[in-house]
């Protein structure tokens, strides 16, 4: 009888010692599983996302704080803090700068109107020598009153930040000289006036460890210029999304400079090169586009360890068999309707884009693109006939089918409060941007008309103070929705 109890008694404890031991497996194993598989096999945000310290993001600003700068709301200086200023419509805190000075002290400095500087031609108008300084131009403009005179700013301190505003007509734009770990975010260069001089929007001269994005440069000499000085290199620094058309000589020079990296770049009719590599290792160029150049697309000259790919030239010059052909796909140029020899129709303009070229007078029909008489052919297509008979006229637009969209699921948890939105980049400069977001724990669809699949899609997360992160893969690597 002793026995019988024993063994009853043996049998529950195992029992419950299973039990336990089921409940702990279940809570390590099912939120790590849960965290490994996504629902769908889709982009899931996790709880804790922290912007700027979570490892699966890259973070980059685009408009709010950084280095302690503070874009408070406020109608005017009543509404401000004691410390704060009403500048461009909205309360900031810093130094107020209004004509050309030196920058010897860390800290934050705003702009607080246009400066017309008058200068030397090896001047600064604003020279920073410290570290850790933010200067946020507002929206402002730092402008040479000679062309092709000066420097609109100048860094030789580190960790500095230049963001949001326009320098225009000096002989360069912003120069990094021999410095570390800058950022230039979100600023315009443009040259007005016939200049003497060999001007440049950025020069980065022995600088490393630098992020320069969101830059748009025109009628310039050289539009982003890096090199050497002594034993300097320049080398390590990220470009993203920079346009530098419409110079004089080269888009983006690359001299004796390594390990860079060039990602959706846009540098097209330079009358000289798109990209020019000269004695430089190491650098990756991909998603961008260099055509309409006068000389070369992409000249490469003497390197070694090149390369990249996704990118659209036409005109190559290759160094160590770089780039191939599998690297990039032709330049694309657009075709008029009297170029391709049509007379009527719709038609593709070369590029896959559709153009309306008339529709034929009476008695006439449009066939394979060309008038004929009514008379010479039965093979009448009533799609082929346009009531217009402007060949400028624009070509409707079809109706998007299922073949056209794209479905695109995205999921958050609990992290509402911090998010505002989210940017997808298609490639080929389609973007569109979501400021719809998802409820708590709710997955969501957002339907996209596109004329093709893209190849990639790039994901931006914009939080509720402006900053813009991106996840290190692109979305074609993590999710495939329904597509």
């Amino acid at each position: 009888m002793k026995r019988g109890q024993s063994q009853i008694i043996a049998t529950v404890l195992l029992i419950l010692m299973v039990v336990v031991a089921i409940g702990i497996i279940s809570s390590v194993l099912i939120p790590y599983v849960r965290d490994k598989f996504s629902s769908g096999n889709c982009l899931e945000l996790v709880n804790k996302f922290e912007i700027g310290n979570n490892p699966l993001y890259t973070c980059y600003e685009i408009g709010g704080d950084d280095g302690g700068d503070d874009n408070g709301g406020g109608d005017s200086d009543d509404d401000c803090n004691p410390d704060e200023t009403y500048i461009n419509g909205q309360c900031v805190s810093g130094t107020l700068v209004s004509d050309c000075i030196t920058i010897s002290e860390s800290g934050n400095y705003i702009l607080k109107n246009d400066i017309n500087a008058d200068l030397g031609s090896t001047d600064n108008c604003i020279y920073i020598t410290a570290n850790y300084v933010l200067l946020d131009l507002k929206d402002y403009s730092i402008k040479s009153q000679t062309s092709g005179n000066g420097r609109g700013i100048k860094i030789d301190g580190d960790n500095a930040i230049i963001k949001n505003g326009n320098i225009n007509d000096f002989s360069i734009g912003i120069y990094l000289d021999k410095n570390l770990n800058n950022k230039l975010l979100n600023l315009n260069f443009d040259w007005n006036f016939d200049y003497t001089s060999d001007p440049v929007g950025i020069s980065l001269s022995g600088s490393s460890n630098n992020l320069i994005k969101d830059i748009s440069i025109q009628n310039s000499r050289n539009g982003i210029l890096l090199n050497i000085v002594g034993e300097d290199v320049s080398e390590n620094n990220e470009f993203y999304n920079i346009i530098s058309n419409n110079n004089k000589n080269n888009g983006i020079s690359i001299y004796s400079s390594n390990d860079n990296i060039f990602s959706h770049i846009t540098a097209n009719n330079n009358n000289n090169n798109g990209f020019y590599i000269s004695n430089s290792n190491n650098n990756k160029i991909n998603n961008s586009q260099a055509c309409d150049n006068t000389n070369n697309d992409l000249q490469c000259n003497i390197g070694t360890g090149n390369f990249g790919d996704e990118n659209i030239f036409s005109n190559v010059v290759m160094c160590n068999n770089w780039p191939s052909v599998d690297d990039y796909e032709e330049c694309c140029v657009p075709k008029t309707c009297v170029q391709l020899g049509f007379d009527c129709g719709i038609q593709t303009d070369n590029c896959g884009n559709q153009i309306n070229c008339g529709g034929c007078l009476s008695g006439y029909h449009c066939e394979y693109g060309n008038c004929v008489s009514d008379g010479d052919s039965n093979d009448i297509t009533s799609n082929d006939i346009l009531p217009s008979l402007n060949p400028n006229s624009p070509a409707p637009s079809p109706s998007p089918s299922d073949s056209d969209v794209l479905h695109i699921q995205i999921k958050i948890k609990d992290i509402n409060d911090k998010i505002s939105g989210f940017k997808l980049d298609f490639g080929n400069g389609i973007t569109r941007e979501i400021t719809e977001i998802p409820e708590s724990n709710t997955a969501k669809v957002y339907d996209f008309n596109l004329n093709e699949k893209p190849d990639s899609i790039d994901l931006y997360v914009i939080d509720k103070n402006g900053k813009m992160c991106s996840t290190k893969d692109t979305l074609s690597e993590v999710v495939e929705c329904g597509v």
